[in-house]
């Protein structure tokens, strides 16, 4: 269940976890109603993954829009008809490799109220976009606990404060013994402060603040 938004929260992804809504069926099950070797016959990888993540958009402005504690203030709720996206585009989708820190250290960000939260430096990614290579800072929290095994990496880009929160976004994603982490930009999410003041949220320091538009993933935040 979403935190109440009368309480401090400070990642969208703490609550979104325990948000009760209808399980997701694989795409193969959900749009063709066959097996995904059927499927993968009349789709390609790049259009599965593209219903797959329209349909985790549906799920989430559904919650938002009846959820109890939905970040999306009480007064603005009746009016609420979903967020906005870029078009799903698979150009801002990478196959990275982590590079780990020997010795991660804590470091601070600050967080939209002044204070400041811990994290882990765990590592970084590289990726090439339109012929330039960029690199991302990955963090951990410093206080996870088992079942929030996840990497986090807020950034900011040129969109930012025009096309899309301000303040920068964030992308999650599980951590695996691997090391091999496909990162996705169309699932790049607004914080919960994008919304609702009455949450905490960090913002992305200054080494993930990128010198490009990344025009994928959630923009910024209007009622229609």
């Amino acid at each position: 269940m979403f935190a109440r938004p009368a309480k401090l929260s400070s990642r969208q992804k703490k609550s979104s976890k325990s948000t009760q809504s209808p399980r997701i069926r694989s795409p193969c099950e959900r749009f063709l109603g066959g097996s995904c070797v059927q499927v993968k016959t009349l789709l390609s990888e790049n259009e599965l993954k593209r219903l797959e993540l329209e349909r985790e958009r549906q799920l989430k402005d559904q919650s938002f829009k009846h959820a109890m504690g939905s970040p999306i203030p009480a007064v603005e709720v009746d009016a609420f008809t979903g967020l906005r996206y870029f078009p799903v585009n698979a150009e801002y989708r990478f196959k990275v490799h982590l590079h780990k820190y020997p010795s991660p250290e804590t470091t601070s960000m600050t967080t939209s109220t002044g204070k400041r939260k811990q994290y882990l430096r765990y590592g970084f990614f590289e990726f090439s976009l339109h012929g330039k290579l960029h690199r991302l800072e990955v963090f951990k929290s410093a206080h996870q606990q088992g079942e929030e095994d996840t990497l986090f990496a807020p950034f900011r880009d040129k969109t930012s404060g025009s096309d899309t929160y301000g303040a920068g976004r964030y992308i999650d994603i599980p951590e695996n013994e691997r090391g091999i982490y496909e990162l996705d930009f169309n699932k790049a999410y607004n914080p919960y402060c994008a919304y609702n003041q009455n949450y905490v949220c960090p913002l992305a320091p200054k080494e993930n603040w990128l010198d490009i538009e990344i025009r994928a993933g959630e923009k910024v935040f209007t009622q229609h």
